[in-house]
């Protein structure tokens, strides 16, 4: 993106704040976070410390960037689809085993969304801020950071990696993101907090929002 926005759109500086904050924000940042869900994941999954999920991860990112760009695409080429489709088909699994809850689902989805609460409470704004924060680590929608790891690879046109780069986004939040959504709304492993910190709704007691939610679903 760096070389496109120096040559496309002819700034030198907006360039070079791109690259800068890109590096930052990679590096310092997006990992810790994302890292962390890994270790807290892990942690109530099996009981494992998080120094020992610290030192597994960073042996396998390693491994990974000790190949190059190469191999960072090849691993991603296979990792992601199987992450993806190993996920939806869990998923499809629980919402089948809770298929009764459907209707209620979709109507607390929806009165959720359009209700008068939503409208006069500044849920929009809020909505509108979580899905901006909760995008970026769950597609890099809008980060720039997509197109470093379509760059290697092997197509006959850069338009076609461009469009499988756009079209994922879709596949992630049409696919990916729902099944979450309802696996945690179907069996009610979530909690509602308000604005003064009152438990509204409090299905998984003592347990903060974050990963959890979904492995408790």
């Amino acid at each position: 993106p760096a070389f496109y926005i120096e040559r496309g759109l002819r700034s030198t500086a907006l360039a070079w704040t791109f690259a800068i904050v890109t590096i930052l924000a990679s590096v310092f940042f997006c990992p810790g976070v994302q890292s962390n869900s890994v270790a807290l994941a892990w942690q109530k999954a099996f009981g494992l410390e998080p120094e020992i999920t610290a030192a597994i991860i960073g042996s396998i990112v390693c491994f990974v960037i000790i190949g190059g760009l190469r191999r960072i695409a090849a691993v991603a080429t296979w990792v992601v689809p199987f992450m993806a489709q190993a996920y939806i088909v869990v998923s499809l699994i629980i919402v089948g085993i809770n298929w009764e809850q459907i209707p209620a689902t979709f109507a607390l989805i929806f009165r959720s969304a359009f209700g008068m609460d939503s409208l006069t409470g500044g849920m929009i704004g809020a909505a509108v801020s979580w899905g901006v924060k909760r995008g970026i680590y769950s597609n890099e929608a809008g980060q720039g950071t997509g197109p470093h790891a379509s760059s290697a690879a092997a197509v006959s046109h850069p338009a076609k990696q461009g469009l499988v780069q756009a079209f994922s986004v879709y596949i992630d939040t049409l696919f990916v993101c729902t099944a979450t959504g309802l696996m945690i709304l179907m069996t009610g492993c979530f909690n509602i907090q308000s604005a003064d910190g009152t438990l509204l709704y409090e299905g998984l007691k003592g347990v903060e929002a974050g990963p959890v939610y979904t492995q408790m679903a």
